[in-house]
């Protein structure tokens, strides 16, 4: 088996608290820039949700150096590019530019990030997009089941709240608020740089120095009190739509972090359960039964233990056959070992893809954010593919049984509520909300 590593790199840490990974990769004329804030839509204030992503939207909207339009023209003319978001743990900017300009690009690159101004009218702008994208997103079920899910699954928790806000939290978002938001988290000791590539190092000490070494450390000690959720018994929230003759469903539990010991063997078991058109799930659910077009188990795996969601769709007058199918299916992972056939396609499955996560310089750079953020060990990347081919069958079983609930569940179901909550109460207690209230 091929070894799978990274380029070399140095890691840096800057006077200031900043972390810096310069990497070289001199077979492509490119240079990456990854910029991770340890800040995301965890830190979104209550009534503000929404905040830290418009906030990092912003960053490339004018510098005190250059309007919005100066800076597209600019990096247009430099043949690259930069983006900026921002997820539930982290605010994010990525840039890429050809090698020859490279240190062009970063100047544009750290000037978006030290110096954004937050011009009103670019504000209004983004809010008013932003918002149009909240609305729309009520004209997508899939979309609707997904956030109530994560709300009804999460309740508090800030794992519970849309990162890109509702339709209130989003008029509530001052210019003020966004101003705030970056001058409190904003700060190199929460930072993390990669500049990946065909560059120079000397030149990138140089620009490290002059311009990132005298960004002020500002300690921001304010952070949330994340708890996971706990769950008694099976509870369901039907979302009504009337319209619908397909309900879409999601169910599950919370699962697991990134940086979980069990991280491997969970990936593992999911993948059989429910993770492609070969799974027990799609085997069971679509192929022998044709009750769904798709059906899909995953966990996801932020900073702070996140979901185990099982999502498909089916027929209003299908939809306890489906789940009460489904749930056999875990109880059956949960108490039965797994065939070696399909833990070993499993495990072929997940480490002949695994390469891929590495194949550009923006997934290289990734790597080295996600290793640093997470605190994953250093040979994280070389280790996992042999960290995944060690999962046994007992491993499977063990991570079934501890992440995987049939009992003490969160259900959503997004349709016709006078079709399906006869069925429903049969599986546990039933509440409902309208298709039309604010997510």
């Amino acid at each position: 088996m091929k070894e799978i590593k990274l380029p070399e790199y140095k890691k840096i840490k800057l006077d200031n608290g900043l972390i810096v990974f310069l990497m070289k990769y001199t077979k492509l004329p490119l240079v990456n820039f990854r910029f991770l804030l340890r800040r995301g839509s965890v830190y979104d204030s209550p009534g503000k949700e929404g905040l830290a992503r418009i906030t990092a939207s912003l960053l490339k909207k004018g510098t005190s150096h250059l309007n919005a339009v100066e800076i597209f023209n600019e990096i247009d003319l430099l043949g690259g590019e930069i983006e900026c978001s921002a997820d539930l743990d982290y605010s994010i900017a990525v840039g890429e530019f050809l090698s020859k300009n490279w240190d062009k690009g970063f100047d544009i690159f750290t000037d978006i990030i030290l110096n954004p101004v937050f011009d009103e009218k670019e504000v209004e702008r983004k809010k008013k997009k932003t918002l149009g994208e909240v609305i729309a997103r009520k004209d997508n079920p899939g979309i609707v089941a997904n956030l109530h899910f994560s709300k009804f699954l999460f309740k508090e928790h800030p794992y519970g709240k849309p990162i890109s806000g509702t339709e209130s939290s989003i008029n509530n978002i001052t210019r003020n608020d966004i101003i705030n938001f970056y001058n409190k988290h904003y700060s190199p000791e929460n930072s993390i740089l990669v500049i990946a590539g065909d560059f120079e190092e000397e030149k990138a000490m140089n620009k490290l120095y002059s311009t990132l070494s005298k960004w002020a450390a500002n300690p921001d000690k304010d952070k949330p009190v994340v708890k996971s959720p706990s769950l008694e018994g099976i509870n369901i929230l039907i979302v009504d739509k009337p319209d619908l003759t397909q309900s879409q469903i999601r169910f599950g539990n919370v699962g697991i972090n990134k940086n979980s010991d069990d991280y491997f063997a969970v990936r593992v078991m999911s993948k059989i359960l429910g993770g492609g058109f070969n799974s027990r799930l799609n085997n069971e659910v679509r192929v022998k039964r044709g009750l769904t077009y798709g059906i899909t188990s995953r966990f996801n795996t932020p900073l702070y233990p996140g979901e185990f969601v099982i999502s498909t769709f089916t027929k209003n007058k299908t939809i306890l056959e489906t789940i009460e199918i489904i749930l056999g299916e875990i109880k059956k992972i949960r108490t039965e070992n797994v065939f070696e056939k399909e833990l070993e396609g499993s495990k072929k499955y997940i480490t002949g893809l695994y390469p891929l996560s590495i194949e550009t310089l923006e997934l290289m750079s990734k790597q080295l954010t996600d290793i640093e953020f997470y605190g994953l060990d250093n040979k994280y990347i070389e280790n996992y593919r042999k960290n995944t081919l060690s999962v046994g069958i007992d491993d499977v079983k063990y991570s079934a049984q501890k992440y995987l609930q049939t009992d003490n569940l969160a259900v959503v179901a997004v349709g016709n509520m006078k079709e399906i909550k006869k069925d429903l109460e049969k599986l546990g207690k039933v509440v409902c909300k309208s298709y039309k209230d604010e997510l």
